[in-house]
């Protein structure tokens, strides 16, 4: 069970024969609760009426000691010689309220009493069922108040009198006896009491303190906004108390419960609350998402840029070729190295062979195989390379050619006529060399024909 304490205050006083004090008071109320942690955050516990107002919990507090002020420690038989001023008796019922009446026996309490100090505050434990929820429907509690747990098994441990509620920190014992009820208002019942104590109606104490008598019940009933403190002095000297005491029932600005949860960022732990880290992660993955576009875009300009340099390149590649067709001396080269090439060719694959729509690799192909003495081995090597390949192998058996064993061999078939072609055998210095060759008479054909000219 936890130690709770909550707020009631004294009403009608009666002073006995004796000297003791006898007094009306209410003690406490059913509602939602505001408890201070000792981290200073605040967390909301439901007092349900049947809780309250059951037998058990009224019962508890019947014949309960009073203090002034909270004690340290639970009041036992130990030590209520040391912090008992009085007792609490007739406990009863009074919904919303728990109404009792008190008896203050020591001198130095009833003078404290007398000066003012009229804060009851209930000392007792209770067990805390961890559920939190929102109040609907529930008789004396106003709807829509959220709480973190519900308080059972309520069972009085004492009554004190005390200046006004006030967070205080503690272990095992909250000293937290300003426990206020939400949806109600401290300061408005301290003056309602206050101004039938002192006949003051609520047009004398508006125009005490500069504002209407509406404004001073709506004040009282919690509807609006609690006025400055320079309003505030009015109320004070319209009522005869201290400015001290009316300030000490303005509500304090909470410190909200904040569940904080650890991110990592730049590969540092930070703690954040869930609604921030929530924000992060949205940001974060608006950032992935943004940077991934920003990936695909680059990605696809890199593409466009690609294909535009290949355009450009064919491009000029065209106008070049274009420019090299309008040349007379380009063009008489080229018309030379074709009819020389077709003359080649047909030396050795002979006069009727078609060349017309053959292209120069092909018939240069067809030569280099026709000569060779492996023709499908050739064949094959000649798949594995390039132009500049095909071109000294076609050289080189060129060179090789004799068309005059051609020629004896087609006049006597019968006797066989050993191949002199060695383009098969050729080394790659050789292929090296019927390579520059060839490029050489290319480039330098056209000056051959000019010559001729």
């Amino acid at each position: 069970m936890g130690l709770r304490y909550d707020t009631g205050s004294l009403g009608n006083v009666e002073r006995l024969d004796n000297g003791f004090l006898r007094v009306d008071a209410q003690i406490t109320r059913s509602g939602v609760f505001r408890y201070r942690r000792p981290d200073g955050s605040i967390r909301r516990e439901l007092r349900l009426p049947a809780e309250v107002f059951s037998a058990d919990a009224i019962r508890s507090f019947e014949l309960a000691p009073l203090t002034n002020g909270h004690p340290g420690e639970p009041v036992t038989s130990r030590n209520s010689g040391k912090f008992g001023v009085g007792t609490v008796v007739d406990v009863r019922a009074d919904e919303p309220w728990v109404s009792a009446r008190i008896q203050v026996e020591d001198a130095g309490t009833i003078e404290d009493a007398e000066d003012g100090k009229r804060e009851l505050s209930c000392g007792y434990r209770c067990d805390l069922e961890e559920r939190g929820g929102v109040t609907m429907g529930i008789a004396g509690i106003p709807d829509g108040l959220r709480y973190d747990a519900i308080q059972r098994n309520i069972r009085g441990n004492h009554v004190a009198l005390v200046e006004t509620g006030r967070a205080g920190p503690g272990a095992s014992l909250r000293l937290d006896h300003g426990a206020q009820e939400d949806g109600s208002s401290k300061l408005g019942v301290f003056l309602e009491k206050e101004m039938e104590r002192a006949g003051v109606t609520a047009a004398q104490l508006g125009k005490a303190a500069g504002i209407s008598a509406s404004a001073v019940g709506q004040i009282i009933r919690g509807e609006i906004d609690i006025p400055p403190e320079r309003r505030l002095e009015g109320f004070a000297r319209a009522l005869g108390v201290s400015l001290k005491r009316i300030m000490a029932l303005v509500p304090k600005p909470e410190k909200e419960d904040r569940m904080l949860t650890k991110i990592k960022h730049d590969g540092v732990d930070v703690e954040v609350t869930e609604a921030g880290s929530q924000v992060i992660s949205t940001l974060r993955a608006r950032l992935d998402a943004k940077t991934e576009a920003e990936t695909a875009n680059a990605t696809e300009l890199a593409t466009l840029k690609a294909r535009a340099d290949k355009a450009e390149e064919d491009l000029a590649a065209e106008k070049k070729a274009r420019e090299d067709a309008a040349d007379p001396k380009v063009l008489d080269a080229r018309v030379a190295a074709r009819v020389a090439l077709v003359t080649s060719v047909r030396g050795v694959m002979g006069d009727d062979f078609r060349t017309d729509g053959v292209d120069e690799l092909e018939l240069k192909r067809t030569v280099v195989i026709k000569l060779a003495a492996d023709p499908k081995a050739i064949e094959t090597r000649l798949d594995a390379e390039d132009e500049a390949y095909l071109g000294a192998r076609y050289d080189a058996a060129i060179e090789s050619f004799d068309p005059k064993a051609k020629a004896k061999a087609k006049a006597k078939p019968s006797k066989p006529v050993r191949n002199t072609d060695r383009s098969d055998e050729l080394r790659d210095d050789d292929v090296d060399g019927a390579r520059s060759a060839m490029m050489k008479r290319h480039a330098d054909a056209w000056k051959r024909d000019e010559a001729g000219a």
